[in-house]
């Protein structure tokens, strides 16, 4: 609750959730961006999304076109039955993950 307080002279709006899993601070800039920080949780979520972001340049070009898209259809937000931040870059990794698997050259005899 401080934080979302202390946060709100710089932003157009704020919003603790606090019935989530985690507390989560809903952010909205005076641009019009939209953030969700959890709080509490390190479970290396960053870490494996850092990674995967080096591994993979065309990574959060991805997610970043995903979650514009998700966010016109009101599909953004866990606590409304959309899809999370985390589980749309395991998605992403995933499909990379499957398309390089899918490029291997396999040996011929």
């Amino acid at each position: 609750q401080r934080l979302g307080d202390a946060l709100r002279p710089r932003v157009r709006s704020v919003r603790v959730i606090t019935s989530a899993r985690v507390p989560i601070v809903s952010l909205e800039s005076h641009s019009s961006v939209q953030a969700d920080v959890s709080l509490g949780s390190d479970d290396g979520a960053t870490a494996v999304l850092t990674g995967l972001a080096r591994a993979q340049p065309a990574f959060v070009p991805v997610v970043l076109a995903l979650k514009l898209l998700l966010s016109q259809h009101a599909l953004n937000k866990v606590y409304t039955g959309g899809v999370s931040s985390f589980r749309l870059c395991v998605m992403v990794a995933r499909l990379f993950e499957e398309r390089a698997r899918s490029e291997v050259v396999e040996p011929s005899d």
